[in-house]
């Protein structure tokens, strides 16, 4: 099962990176999406997590330093964490969004689906910029 693998990694990675530039994880989160959904490039060994990081704008050093971190014991602590979060608000399956309200931190509103980010939006007050997905269901 090379998804699960994958997918598997791309938590780690995702996981390590936040500790360290968290500002990049949006876009980094949507190129691991790009690549599972769309595109189906490889991205579960070191050369597919250094392409990720070089679409992001993370530099080679810096990628090599995420990917040594993402194996390590307290990087699958900080991923069983969020995990547990996850189940506790009631997730179920892949994709389960919890989007904390900014104006009201301890009452995140769970998202499931590919298909929710105009409800997303809402949720936020925002426009929704998402190709396809922004019309009222």
């Amino acid at each position: 099962m090379k998804m699960l693998a994958d997918g598997v990694s791309a938590m780690k990675f995702l996981t390590a990176a936040k500790i360290t530039h968290s500002n990049k994880m949006e876009d980094l989160s949507r190129e691991f999406w790009k690549r599972i959904y769309k595109t189906h490039e490889e991205f579960g060994f070191s050369e597919g997590l250094h392409k990720v990081c070089e679409t992001v704008g993370i530099n080679k050093d810096d990628a090599q330093k995420i990917i040594d971190e993402s194996p390590k014991e307290s990087i699958q602590v900080k991923l069983n964490e969020t995990m547990k979060r996850a189940v506790d608000y009631g997730g179920f399956g892949v994709p389960t969004i919890l989007v904390e309200n900014p104006e009201d931190e301890s009452k995140p509103e769970m998202f499931f689906g590919s298909d929710r980010c105009h409800l997303i939006a809402r949720y936020l007050g925002v426009e929704c910029h998402s190709p396809g997905n922004c019309k009222d269901h």
